[in-house]
């Protein structure tokens, strides 16, 4: 995971300022997925939208954007918001909506991942240091004769874990 903090657009910099920050953002071009975060409560959130939509444009990203309308706990009434999708809303303060939002970025990431449930015997444990370094590892368990792992991989190691899947 590659994590750009853009630290709000700015809508009037000076020219010489616009490009070196538009130099920060080049590495946008590069990921999987990208999570365009807005300001509910802003009065200028639509110019928002725009501006940094123009500035990705500019960029050449061209992969998924999920619209993240962030600050809901502070916004009083619906606010229509623009039918982009796909789209969430969450509040950063208190946690809502954030699990939406987890399932959204899984759902648009382009690498697919199986989850799958293992049974290393003790004496291949070898497997589990492979596992740690190349799977997200979502539960382990000893067990009388053998170690229980529920993980997430790639097709690469999906394919070479096919003894041990239950």
């Amino acid at each position: 995971v590659v994590l750009v903090d853009t630290v709000g657009f700015i809508n009037k910099l000076p020219h010489q300022l616009v490009d070196a920050f538009k130099a920060t953002l080049e590495e946008v071009i590069f990921a999987d997925v990208l999570l365009h975060i807005v300001d509910m409560s802003s009065p200028h959130m639509l110019e928002q939208i725009e501006l940094v939509n123009n500035v990705l444009n500019s960029l050449g990203a061209h992969q998924p954007i999920i619209m993240v309308y962030n600050k809901i706990d502070k916004v009083n009434s619906l606010i229509p918001l623009p039918a982009i999708k796909p789209q969430v809303s969450i509040s950063a303060k208190t946690g809502e909506g954030i699990d939406l939002l987890l399932k959204e970025i899984e759902n648009n990431i382009s690498i697919d991942y199986h989850h799958i449930c293992l049974c290393i015997p003790y004496d291949e444990a070898n497997v589990l240091s492979k596992l740690h370094a190349e799977a997200k590892v979502i539960n382990q368990e000893y067990r009388a004769s053998e170690i229980y792992l529920e993980v997430y991989v790639d097709d690469i190691t999906y394919n070479q874990l096919n003894d041990f899947e239950v």
